[in-house]
């Protein structure tokens, strides 16, 4: 058992902002907390993803507010290799039953 964090800046090529990532890890319960900050907008961090990864593949939920209605929001990192992985971003407003993606990324390492 034992938890770790750790904060990763990520910079997006080509768009005028920057995110921190942040990550709890909690090994005893095999958790992951997610926090992304977007750091030119001056956002605030939002509330955490929680979830973990099994199997190559990686599903993190919270639940935020958007035009003033509780959504879940889901994450799932997949085709994860040591230097690329994809993200995709889903909305649900009917509590997880549907899902709609709004946003997929693929990020690769850039080696200096």
């Amino acid at each position: 058992m034992g938890q770790r964090m750790a904060a990763t800046p990520i910079n997006v090529i080509g768009n005028p902002y920057s995110v921190i990532q942040l990550r709890l890890t909690d090994n005893g319960l095999r958790l992951t907390a997610y926090g992304l900050r977007l750091t030119a907008h001056g956002s605030q961090l939002g509330p955490p993803m929680i979830g973990g990864f099994q199997n190559g593949r990686g599903e993190f939920y919270n639940q935020e507010l958007f035009n003033g209605r509780a959504i879940f929001v889901r994450f799932i990192f997949s085709d994860i290799r040591p230097d690329s992985f994809r993200l995709e971003q889903a909305f649900s407003d009917d509590g997880g039953k549907t899902w709609e993606p709004n946003w997929i990324s693929e990020f690769t390492r850039v080696r200096d």
